[in-house]
């Protein structure tokens, strides 16, 4: 018995992962964009600064883990939240949606065209924000649970806080990442 309910279990994943990558091809098919049209600037060269400079007013050897202050700056910033693992299924769960359903209401095909990502609204603010509040808080992708951490342990002590500035700008508007940087005096 045991068997036959992991069986089952495997066939509903894949069956899901068959209805998944079935919308994922029909969006890429019906995508007005055309491959060359596709902005892949997002890469940004970085200058990087020497560490011994760098070391004299920054600890450079040092872990991320801010808090969410719920400011709701990362939800309005223009940008694509990506979907990734098994994003979409808790989100569709926590709806009250099919996968299907889920992924056919809420997403389009990622500028790069190798997954989905959350729709935004005109004003590039994320769907799921109201006021200062996520309506998916508590089952938010993967890239919102990792900002601004993900982004800050990637850059700091690797370059100046002014080329953070000027090249990242949503990790400033970020409240938690401006609070660790008044406690600094940055």
């Amino acid at each position: 018995m045991r068997r036959a309910n992991s069986s089952r279990s495997f066939s509903d994943k894949a069956l899901t992962a068959s209805i998944i990558f079935s919308l994922l091809i029909e969006k890429i098919l019906s995508s007005q964009e055309s491959l060359a049209k596709v902005d892949l600037t997002l890469n940004r060269t970085i200058d990087l600064v020497p560490v011994s400079a760098y070391t004299q007013t920054h600890p450079v050897n040092m872990e991320f883990d801010l808090q969410c202050q719920r400011c709701a700056a990362c939800c309005r910033w223009p940008g694509e939240v990506r979907l990734v693992g098994d994003d979409a299924r808790k989100l569709a769960a926590f709806l009250g949606l099919s996968e299907k359903d889920f992924v056919e209401r809420h997403t389009r095909l990622r500028n790069d065209r190798t997954g989905l990502a959350l729709k935004e609204r005109d004003d590039h603010s994320c769907i799921f924000l109201e006021g200062n509040s996520c309506l998916v808080h508590a089952v938010k992708p993967q890239q919102c649970q990792e900002f601004p951490n993900h982004w800050a342990n990637l850059l700091w002590g690797k370059v100046s806080v002014e080329t953070m500035r000027r090249d990242y700008p949503m990790l400033f508007a970020c409240s938690a990442f401006r609070k660790f940087l008044k406690a600094h005096r940055l």
